[in-house]
């Protein structure tokens, strides 16, 4: 057993960052919380990083299996044998990062099952890292059998002070001696024998149809209970006159698997409403949204991208905004670092506060997809954005509001280097046949690679633009919106189309990938005023991780800056502000209708 006790030969790590979302207690009985029972293979590609490959490999097989029909089977393979024989193993191998918004010390247990299929017994250390410290407990498995893991909340409480009830991350840490070690992982859960638990979270609207006369709730829950909202026109009384049933739009293990959405249709334009979701018990309460008025009226829209990790300065950004009245935001991309449920979760539980009465309206990026239609994470994407996909499809869209016409395309999917990018023939037919049928006064397009940046990360998006910016000179398009560099730029008023073949200045410029390309710039694609040409902006700056941005022969003005783009619309003029932290308007601008 001394062998057993002198190496140290693999972690397995669990990191995740818990909400503060409320839980609900009902009836007294004895509860389990699943948090993954490894059911899907898609499990690895989404939550699961190999941090270190060929030491630790991880697959869900149909082997040992205590809870559904698959278990995780963990294969640690012996790196080197010292002087006194000890195998030892790669410290920090398999990571699994999940994302849990609840408090677990409201629960009684924490219980895994294992199963150890060596020939020899294994020591496993399990540690609990909490805000107020680690908890550490050792637990002998035997050799080829199963075994269930069990850790009380109340042992961790006598031991290290429990700070906000919040549990940041798990590691098992096995410990083997002469031989490479597998083991088979299922069922990790919370258990009480008091106290059953519901989850409610991550509510968002958005809009599918007419903003006038209709808004989508989406939100998501544990358990795979009849979904309802309420709503009814914010009186005093403060009653809800109508309800409506949800559909589920995709189910998954664990916590927050259940994905809800109701449409809500036949409303009153112009007025505001009050609405709750849950079950018919229990409750999100205290909710409202607008609907768009009848006439077209002044009006107020914000434009921001890229926060990824950075939710704190979204929220700051987000918060300042409301003074504005915003009925609306368009978010060109890269709402999270990877397209993982649990970056998802995190992104609408720092949104929530302000998305559950504000639309805030998406397009693809880079970080949201792989690059392959078929993943999961293209898959995730559309179960967490319900959009007006009868306009287009579920990656690319379109909408009206007041007198201007809304764009967003997929500028993603297809990446590759230059030669390859491909934003495809279906898109363009769709986009050119978009934007023939539109009488609106004013053309606002949204997409996450910048057609014009100079950005120093990036840069533009040379495929793109040489397939848009014609598109976007025959339809008169006001305004694009780009993402991906993490900085502000504003174009001047570009138009390819009216450019004079015969008298041009070469210039190279790096793509989007970092390779130079030479080409001409024709007299007359800049244009004196935006009435006659296209302005193009980055606005991706609804972060901290900001990039450097030098300017090139299409810029107006650039800037390195955290901010959020604030666009006034009114009839005979669009006004846009670029705003910092503090509320500072670095730069402004007025369009005016295309001639």
């Amino acid at each position: 057993m001394n062998k057993f006790l002198s190496a140290i030969a693999a972690i397995f790590c669990f990191i995740f960052i818990s909400g503060e979302y409320s839980v609900v207690f009902s009836q007294q009985k004895n509860f389990s919380m699943v948090l993954s029972s490894f059911e899907q293979d898609a499990e690895l590609g989404i939550l699961w990083d190999d941090r270190v490959p060929g030491l630790v490999r991880a697959k869900p097989v149909e082997d040992h299996v205590t809870e559904g029909k698959k278990s995780l089977r963990l294969n640690f393979k012996a790196k080197k044998t010292d002087e006194n024989g000890i195998r030892e193993f790669k410290t920090s191998g398999l990571v699994f990062e999940g994302y849990w918004p609840f408090k677990w010390f409201d629960f009684e247990n924490f219980k895994t099952d294992v199963f150890n299929d060596n020939e020899t017994d294994v020591i496993l250390s399990v540690s609990i890292g909490t805000k107020g410290g680690w908890y550490k407990k050792e637990f002998l498995l035997p050799a080829k059998k199963d075994s269930v893991i069990s850790i009380s909340f109340d042992d961790i409480r006598k031991q290290i002070p429990v700070l906000k009830n919040i549990v940041h991350s798990l590691c098992f840490t096995i410990k083997a001696a002469d031989s490479d070690t597998t083991l088979y992982l299922d069922n990790i859960r919370l258990e009480s024998v008091k106290k059953t638990s519901d989850i409610l979270a991550n509510v968002r609207v958005t809009w599918q149809d007419n903003p006038k006369n209709s808004m989508t709730i989406s939100w998501q829950t544990t358990f795979d209970n009849e979904g309802i909202v309420e709503y009814g026109i914010y009186r005093n009384d403060k009653a809800y006159t109508d309800k409506v049933k949800s559909s589920v739009k995709r189910k998954f293990p664990g916590i927050l698997g259940v994905f809800h959405t109701a449409k809500l249709t036949n409303l009153t334009p112009g007025m505001k409403y009050h609405y709750r979701c849950g079950d018919g018990f229990e409750w999100n309460e205290g909710l409202m949204f607008n609907t768009e008025p009848e006439a077209n009226e002044p009006f107020v829209f914000c434009a921001g991208a890229d926060t990824k990790w950075f939710r704190k300065e979204l929220m700051e950004l987000l918060n300042m905004s409301l003074i504005w009245d915003p009925k609306f935001v368009i978010y060109p991309g890269d709402a999270v670092t990877v397209g993982r449920r649990y970056m998802w979760d995190l992104w609408f539980d720092a949104l929530t506060p302000f998305a559950s009465g504000i639309p805030v309206m998406p397009s693809t990026g880079n970080h949201e997809l792989s690059g392959d239609p078929k993943s999961e994470d293209v898959k995730l994407y559309c179960d967490y954005n319900a959009v007006p996909e009868k306009s287009g499809t579920r990656l690319y869209y379109s909408f009206d509001y007041g007198n201007v016409h809304f764009v967003s395309l997929e500028t993603e999917l297809s990446r590759g280097e230059y030669e390859q990018f491909k934003i495809g023939d279906e898109q363009i037919r769709w986009l050119q046949n978009d934007l023939a049928k539109t009488d609106k006064k004013w053309k606002v397009v949204f997409c996450h690679s910048p057609l014009f940046s100079s950005g120093t990360s990036h840069g533009s998006d040379l495929k793109a633009r040489e397939m848009l910016c014609p598109i976007f000179d025959k339809y008169k398009v006001n305004l694009v919106f780009g993402g991906d560099d993490h900085c502000y730029e504003r174009s001047k008023s570009i138009n390819i189309s009216m450019a004079n073949n015969t008298d041009s200045t070469l210039v190279t410029e790096s793509s989007k990938y970092k390779k130079p390309y030479s080409y001409k710039v024709y007299k007359g694609t800049i244009q004196d005023s935006y009435k006659t040409g296209t302005c193009y902006m980055v606005s991706a700056g609804m972060t901290a991780q900001t990039y450097n941005v030098t300017g090139n022969w299409w810029t107006a003005f650039c800037k390195k800056i955290t901010h959020i783009s604030k666009v006034t619309v009114e009839n005979d003029k669009m006004t846009v502000e670029a705003v910092d932290l503090s509320g500072n308007v670095f730069d402004k601008f007025v369009l005016e209708p295309r001639n």
